[in-house]
């Protein structure tokens, strides 16, 4: 019998990992992971371009008394587009965005945090060409200095050539 993730789209599934959540045996529940893959160039490259063309790359709070966190996003209409990046990443989520009108087109977004969101930076700022590259930089360059240090992020490799 498999184990239900709550990212998948099936119901079931037999390893110990689905889209980005590791399963914890000993509380049996989902945990999100901690690391980020390691991209092959195209598909840093790729995301990258998703960045800056439907992407956000910001600090944001969560709620007002919350400190802010690095943001990096991507929304779109295609689900299965953001599935990619969320596979190839192994981290993050997904979220169906509200439609304001009844004839607007479904909408989601990837997201992903602090430092895991922090660890994709360094991946992909070499290939931003939009401001968020300025932006990315500042970032990369001031983030950890001033931000609490309280797990380091590790890039996964996941045996991309």
């Amino acid at each position: 019998m498999g184990i239900s993730c709550p990212a998948a789209s099936t119901k079931h599934v037999a390893p110990a990992t689905c889209r980005g959540h590791l399963f914890d045996e000993d509380n049996h529940g989902w945990l999100p992971r901690r690391t980020i893959n390691s991209l092959s160039p195209t598909d840093t490259a790729y995301i990258a371009g998703l960045i800056d063309g439907e992407g956000t790359v910001t600090l944001c709070r969560k709620h007002r008394n919350e400190n802010h966190q690095l943001a990096i996003s991507i929304s779109n209409t295609e689900i299965e587009l953001l599935h990619y990046v969320l596979d190839a990443i192994g981290a993050g989520k997904i979220t169906r965005k509200r439609t304001t009108k009844r004839h607007h087109t479904p909408s989601y977004t990837y997201a992903l945090y602090n430092r895991q969101a922090l660890a994709l930076l360094e991946q992909v700022s070499p290939f931003l060409r939009t401001y968020k590259h300025k932006r990315a930089e500042l970032i990369l360059s001031k983030y950890q200095a001033l931000t609490p240090k309280k797990r380091e992020i590790h890039v996964h490799n996941a045996g991309h050539a």
